[in-house]
């Protein structure tokens, strides 16, 4: 029995720089060796309950508290799922749920969620408060049968407790809920190989150094946040969250933290510039700037250069089911030709196939499916093996079977070796930068809200907006739109709701029968740039 490799190189690098800063939160600047303390004396906790694989749920927003339950669950070889407390109540009890989670964690400022939370949850054991005293919970109204720990309860002078898997892969190091093809949201399940894959993938790509200050802007629900914690404790580094308050202005935070590294969706460039954030210089401090989770526009790509003029740039790609991401590209000038950057070459270790419907191979320059394979694929989709079995098939190579992952990205592959982003094969799409969602989940929710008969959501991105927006077309709605949206905010996230809603006598079809998308989505446009004309 044996640690996995990610959690032995994450303690060996908190045990060289221990007396140098692991995470800010607020004015509070917590040391390497604070931070191990903190999860070492949760994760001691975690694993005196339950068995190693068990999910923990976690519910925080940027403290230590949050920060040190990801390294905690690692430590006691807990599953760590993350909540997104920006989430409506009844998306995050159903993550519990799906999740089978017995244990939920939460912070300080989480407690007004959690509470109800964990009284709706019908399994929950364990409620851990880590930076909350007892005397300041109060009376939670919890069955009996939930045990709440507290502050007072840990010690932070524990050594992390020993390994007891055989295998560290053999139950995950984390589990994050993606929105799915059926409409409901799937679960894809990493294992801790595949996640030190990508930090030894990664670590000569970013170049990291120790006195680096690493933004953290991602909510805990999406890998890019994972991406965030590992490659920061990995090199020493500082890692950075933005405060609540400057989530929609960071280039405040990016001047007031003294960042030297940054990392969001490429949308977020069009919100820094319409606020004015982006003049020339203004960033001068970055040294590297990392984009992924949609296409990075050549155009974007100019503002942010010359607001940050001594920093890399670099374009990510990947899917959450090959952790964080698979491909990774440095701009240079001649990328201006195209509007979109390209992805780049896969990481080291990993293989890119171009697909077709039948999935053979294609050549370069033709367009196709990307397949991934290699170690950074996930273990595979929560309680779901037929669509594990349908999206990471097993293809006869030259070099003898090979698992891949069949992303249903279409890409292109160029000349020189790169690749070329070119969108979603269905309609399973990134809304406002980085939130993944399929539209028939939405349309779902909007039909059930309106009382509708019939809905189809289109997606359309504008060039003067700053990100995408949903447009919902209904028959039959017996709701207004107000209600419409406001039954939608008690269950969805914002981002699932659309922000227009038009009503039809009947949706226009294809000869197939199907719902002729392309026809809703002219009439969105045509309204878009009218609009813009007057």
């Amino acid at each position: 029995m044996g640690r996995s490799k990610l959690v032995e190189n994450l303690l060996s690098s908190a045990s060289l720089h221990a007396g140098r800063p692991a995470v800010r939160t607020g004015d509070v600047a917590h040391t390497y060796e604070q931070l191990v303390g903190f999860a070492g004396g949760l994760a001691h906790r975690l694993a005196q309950s339950g068995a190693p694989g068990d999910r923990c749920a976690v519910l925080g927003r940027r403290s230590l508290a949050a920060y040190g339950a990801f390294l905690a669950c690692l430590l006691a070889e807990r599953v760590y799922l993350p909540l997104s407390p920006h989430d409506p109540a009844q998306r995050m009890a159903d993550t519990l749920k799906r999740g089978r989670c017995e244990t939920l964690v939460a912070d300080r400022a989480s407690l007004a969620q959690a509470a109800p939370l964990a009284r709706a949850h019908q399994g929950l054991r364990l409620l851990i408060l880590p930076d909350v005293r007892r005397g300041a919970v109060g009376d939670l109204d919890l069955d009996p049968s939930v045990a709440v720990i507290c502050a007072d309860d840990l010690d932070a002078t524990l050594a992390p407790p020993p390994a007891t898997l055989a295998s560290p892969d053999a139950e995950g190091a984390y589990l994050i809920f993606t929105s799915g093809s059926t409409g409901t949201p799937k679960g894809v399940l990493v294992p801790a190989s595949a996640a030190q894959s990508y930090v030894e993938a990664m670590r000569p790509v970013l170049a990291l150094e120790p006195q680096d200050r690493v933004s953290q802007v991602f909510d805990p629900g999406f890998d890019l946040s994972v991406h965030d914690m590992l490659m920061a404790w990995d090199a020493g580094a500082q890692l950075c969250p933005l405060p609540e308050a400057q989530r929609f202005r960071p280039g405040e935070a990016v001047r007031e933290l003294n960042l030297t590294v940054w990392f969001s969706v490429p949308s977020t460039i069009s919100v820094m510039g319409g606020l004015g954030q982006l003049r020339p210089e203004l960033l001068g401090g970055l040294r590297t700037s990392l984009f992924c989770g949609e296409a990075l526009r050549t155009a974007d790509v100019d503002l942010w250069r010359a607001a940050a003029p001594a920093s890399r740039l670099l374009n990510l790609y990947g899917p959450t089911e090959a952790t964080i991401a698979a491909s990774a590209h440095e701009f240079v000038a001649a990328d201006t030709a195209r509007p979109t950057v390209p992805i780049g070459r896969p990481l080291p270790g990993l293989g890119y196939v171009l697909l077709d419907a039948d999935t053979q191979g294609l050549a370069n320059g033709e367009e196709g499916e990307l397949g991934i394979s290699g170690p950074q694929l996930a273990l595979g989709y929560w309680d779901d093996p037929d669509l594990t079995e349908q999206r990471f098939p097993t293809l006869s190579t030259p070099e003898g079977p090979q698992r891949i992952y069949r992303t249903g990205d279409r890409v292109r592959r160029l000349d020189d070796g790169a690749y070329l982003y070119l969108g979603r094969l269905d309609n399973e799409i990134k809304i406002a930068g980085a939130y993944r969602l399929n539209l028939l989940e939405v349309e779902n929710a909007v039909a059930a809200a309106a009382g509708a008969r019939a809905c189809a959501v289109v997606v359309s991105d504008g060039r003067s907006q700053a990100r995408s927006t949903l447009t919902a077309f209904l028959v039959g709605a017996t709701q207004s739109d107000r209600a419409i949206r406001e039954s939608l905010r008690h269950s969805h996230p914002t981002y699932m709701i659309p922000e227009a809603f038009r009503r039809l006598a009947v949706l226009p079809a294809l000869p197939n029968g199907k719902v002729d998308r392309h026809a809703l989505l002219r009439v969105v446009v045509g309204e878009t740039e009218g609009s813009e004309a007057c």
